[in-house]
C-alpha cells in the first residue's frame, strides 16, 4: 500500500505476516514504525508495527500529469486521454502477480501496473481512448543502484480507468452540435446544421468553468491558442450532453 502526508508519499510493503496489523481503509492517518527501505527504485517502508491514530480523511484530488518521475512516487496521479500500445497484453485474469501494459497519450508512453489485487485484473482490455488514475510507483530495469527508470502506474479500482465516450453530439435537441478538429489546436468549433439557441459551457481538466456563452450563429468559432495543452469538457446546458476535447 502507499501512505503518504503533506510533503510526499511512500510505500508500504512486507512479504511476511505481521501480527497485529489493524484493519485499515481508504483515509485512514497511521503510525508506521519500521525500516526504510530502496526495492528497485521504489522508496518503502518495511513495517515492524502500525497504529491507526484517525479515520475518514479526505483522499488527495489526483494531480493531472502526462508521464511520471522520481517526484511522483506515492502521489496519487491521472493521466489523461491515453491508449494502449498493445492492447494483447492486457491478458484478463492471467499473468504472475499481475500484468504491465503500456499506454500512450500522443507525448509519452507509460507503464501501467495491473496488481491481481485491483478488480482490474478480471475486467476486460478496454477499447478506445481512456482516462488513468493510480499510484506513482517504480520498478526499475536495473537491480542496483542507480536505479534506472522503470516508472509505473498502479491503479487501485475499476473506476480509476474512465472510459472516453466516443464521439457524439452535444445537443439533446432537435439541432444537433457536432465538435472538431478533434484533438485540435488554436481554434475549435462548434457547428449545426440549422440555427439553434443553446448554451454551452467548457471546463479544463480541474473543472474549472473557462467558457460560457449562449450560441446563434450555425458555427461559433472559439480560440484555444493560450489554452493549455490537455482534456477540455464541453456541456450544453440544456440537455446535459457533454463531450470531450483534446487540445494539442
Amino acid at each position: 500500500m502507499f501512505i503518504r502526508d503533506a510533503t510526499g508519499g511512500i510505500g508500504v510493503f512486507k512479504t511476511t505476516l505481521l501480527p497485529g496489523i489493524p484493519t485499515l481503509n481508504e483515509g485512514d492517518s497511521i503510525k508506521v514504525m519500521g525500516k526504510i527501505e530502496v526495492f528497485r527504485g521504489l522508496s518503502q517502508i518495511n513495517p515492524d508495527s502500525m497504529v491507526v491514530l484517525a479515520s475518514g480523511n479526505s483522499l488527495k484530488t489526483p494531480s493531472i500529469v502526462s508521464s511520471l518521475n522520481e517526484n511522483l512516487e506515492g502521489d496519487l496521479v491521472r493521466i489523461n486521454n491515453v491508449q494502449m500500445v498493445n492492447p494483447a497484453a492486457w491478458t484478463t485474469g492471467t499473468g504472475n502477480g499481475g500484468f504491465t501494459i503500456r499506454v500512450y497519450n500522443g507525448l509519452d508512453t507509460t507503464d501501467v501496473r495491473i496488481d491481481n489485487d485491483c478488480p482490474l485484473y478480471a475486467q476486460p482490455a478496454p477499447t478506445g481512448p481512456f482516462d488513468i488514475i493510480g499510484m506513482g510507483s517504480q520498478f526499475s530495469t536495473t537491480t542496483t543502484s542507480p536505479y534506472v527508470g522503470g516508472y509505473q502506474l498502479i491503479p487501485r479500482r475499476t473506476s480509476d480507468l474512465i472510459t472516453i465516450s466516443a464521439v457524439e453530439p452535444l445537443c439533446g435537441c432537435k439541432t444537433e452540435v457536432t465538435v472538431y478538429p478533434n484533438p485540435g489546436n488554436e481554434i475549435l468549433n462548434l457547428e449545426t446544421k440549422e440555427k439553434s439557441g443553446f448554451t454551452y459551457e467548457i471546463f479544463n481538466s480541474m473543472g474549472s468553468l473557462i467558457w460560457k456563452k449562449s450560441g446563434s450563429e450555425s458555427l461559433e468559432k472559439i480560440s484555444t491558442a493560450h489554452w493549455a495543452t490537455g482534456i477540455y469538457i464541453l456541456k450544453v446546458k440544456e440537455s446535459g450532453k457533454v463531450f470531450k476535447w483534446l487540445k494539442n
